[in-house]
């Protein structure tokens, strides 16, 4: 064993001590990073699923649109129209997506009247 002076083993253990805290501060950044590369991927997988879930909205509310307009068709149908006059008058009927079945039918009834006299 050498034997170091006391005088000249203390700048060595501070160097040494001083080294440890930065490589431990290295480690606690590296950590952080990843755990930030993390969250990034966790945030960006997340959006990814609300686009697909608004995706799959939107396309459910154009799948509830044709079977509202089918339904007010059949329901014209049932009163003694022909299922091609039915299509025409609910095809000319202006609403909104989210118009229910009955208000279809109602404005078809409108328009069917307003011809007829």
């Amino acid at each position: 064993a050498v034997l170091v002076p006391v005088d000249r083993a203390e700048p060595r253990v501070g160097h040494q001590v001083r080294r440890a805290a930065e490589a431990a501060a290295r480690v606690r950044d590296e950590e952080a990073l990843d755990e930030v590369d993390r969250l990034g991927r966790d945030r960006a997988r997340l959006d990814g699923h609300r686009e697909r879930e608004a995706e799959d909205r939107a396309v459910d509310l154009a799948d509830l649109r044709a079977l509202k307009r089918r339904e007010a068709e059949q329901a014209l149908v049932a009163l003694g129209y022909k299922l091609t006059e039915a299509a025409k008058l609910i095809a000319a009927v202006d609403s909104a997506p989210e118009t229910p079945s009955k208000e279809l039918i109602r404005l078809a009834l409108r328009i069917a009247g307003g011809a007829k006299g």
